[in-house]
């Protein structure tokens, strides 16, 4: 008899308190406003002034298996979207490396690049120093089932 072990995350999550990702031209990030005085055969206008709207990134997360047996690897595909035009520095990104399972070294990338994560009680940590404005990053990294976790018989659909 077979065990597989299901996966806890499923599909993609954001971060943001509406649950949506909007795409960056849906994004509001900035407000533009003038002034305007009528009068009788004349027309006056202020300067116009803007206010910038920081938000939050988007955070996408996929895997690439829902099932899988003891042993194996699932590959984490995390996309960070910065949804602005603006900037964000410093930010942190941190995982849960799920129980039952073993980070896989060497398997951490950024953009392509291998990098050392920090890995310290069962979480994986990286700075991300700089995410230019409308620019999205990809974090891979991998784990190997390893040990107990939520395991099911296959079933027939």
């Amino acid at each position: 008899m077979e065990q597989w072990f299901e996966n806890e995350a499923r599909g993609c999550s954001c971060v943001r308190s509406d649950d949506s990702c909007p795409g960056f031209e849906d994004c509001l990030c900035k407000v533009e406003n003038e002034a305007s005085v009528f009068g009788e055969d004349m027309e006056a206008h202020s300067n116009r002034v803007e206010t910038r709207i920081k938000r939050p990134p988007c955070v996408e997360k996929f895997v690439d298996k829902n099932k899988a047996r003891m042993g194996e690897e699932l590959c984490y595909t995390v996309v960070i979207k910065n949804p602005c035009p603006d900037e964000l520095r410093d930010l942190l990104f941190v995982d849960r490396i799920p129980k039952g399972t073993a980070f896989v070294p060497g398997s951490f990338c950024v953009n392509g690049k291998e990098v050392k994560p920090c890995i310290e009680d069962g979480k994986i940590t990286h700075k991300i120093c700089r995410l230019d404005g409308c620019e999205e990053l990809v974090i891979h990294f991998k784990v190997r089932l390893v040990g107990k976790g939520h395991c099911c018989k296959p079933h027939a659909c």
